[in-house]
């Protein structure tokens, strides 16, 4: 996972992103998303996408 993870994430959805990368547990996705960003991917979806100009 990578930076545009987090972007898509916030674009695509929860359950999208995790698909795409294979995870079809939402809760195993929820630990490893946990693991690599340091942080839920609920705080993410509250946290608002910068604009790219």
């Amino acid at each position: 996972m990578a930076y545009g993870s987090k972007v898509a994430l916030a674009h695509d959805g929860y359950s999208e992103v995790a698909h795409k990368f294979g995870f079809t547990h939402l809760g195993r996705f929820s630990t490893a998303y946990q693991k690599f960003f340091r942080e839920y991917p609920s705080a993410t979806l509250k946290t608002p996408v910068p604009a790219f100009d």
